[in-house]
């Protein structure tokens, strides 16, 4: 159930990738993703600050870690969406 959650770089993620694509705006189909993301993050972090849970703290922060890498390839992302739409 874990891997469902829309993080990335989990398959939920990819999932809700594949739902979103009808959208046919990469950057903005990006920024959605983005935000459920870092949402989905937080959420998952006091969760895990709640509970007391030092791993899922630790993943948590490697995910976080994983999506700030992600937002920071942000151009390249969508420039490559944009290149296989038309292709």
């Amino acid at each position: 159930i874990f891997n469902l959650l829309p993080i990335f770089p989990l398959d939920g993620y990819k999932i809700t990738e594949a739902v979103i694509s009808i959208i046919h705006n990469p950057h903005r189909e990006f920024t959605f993703l983005s935000y459920l993301s870092l949402f989905t993050l937080i959420g998952l972090f006091i969760y895990s600050t709640l509970m007391k849970s030092l791993g899922l703290i630790l993943i948590t922060i490697y995910l976080f870690i994983k999506n700030i890498k992600l937002i920071n390839n942000k151009n390249r992302i969508v420039i490559h969406k944009f290149i296989h739409m038309f292709s």
